[in-house]
């Protein structure tokens, strides 16, 4: 299996958003599984267009919620009644803000754990798609995007972000390539 994680900012443009989603169709089409979190903007972008192909089935999708119906998601990819123990120790060691952070951020980033590293850590997503306009440099900077383009990169997964002109043109020639 060939797995993707389909990520990006709440505030993208429709330009990106379009993007976002003809990849998720173009993914879903040569058989990548979509992870991604049901955040608004990027998220269901890439969600809607694997789903167009997909038929709203899981079978091309694994989408990591911090808790039943987040974002009005019917996803069954969801904590119940806690982080897993595995998944909290990689967060805890990867997100600076960890202990400063509410319960409901912690299982936000426990979840984009998931989607970077696979439902139980050992499945590491083959490339990370994204688009966010923050400075990579920045500590203070470090939303869920941020976080799994960081976390992306610590495990050595390839990480194509459209707001980045090189990494778009990169991407946009693996994408004709599989087409």
């Amino acid at each position: 299996m060939k797995y993707y994680a389909g990520i990006g900012s709440r505030f993208a443009t429709k330009e990106i958003l379009n993007i976002c989603y003809d990849y998720g169709k173009i993914l879903a089409k040569n058989n990548y599984i979509l992870r991604s979190g049901h955040a608004d903007g990027c998220d269901i972008a890439f969600e809607n267009g694997c789903d167009l192909i997909n038929d709203e089935k899981e079978e091309l999708k694994e989408i990591f919620l911090p808790w039943k119906n987040f974002n009005g998601s019917d996803s069954i990819h969801y904590f119940v009644n806690h982080i897993p123990e595995n998944i909290e120790k990689i967060t805890k060691e990867n997100y600076p803000l960890w202990y400063n952070s509410s319960i409901a951020v912690k299982y936000l980033h426990a979840r984009n754990t998931q989607q970077i590293l696979g439902e139980n850590a050992d499945n590491y997503s083959d490339f990370v798609v994204c688009y966010s306009d923050r400075s990579y440099d920045d500590p203070a900077k470090i939303g869920g995007t941020m976080y799994g383009i960081k976390l992306a990169m610590k495990y050595k997964i390839p990480v194509f972000n459209l707001y980045l002109e090189n990494q778009r043109i990169m991407f946009k020639e693996f994408i004709d390539n599989i087409s």
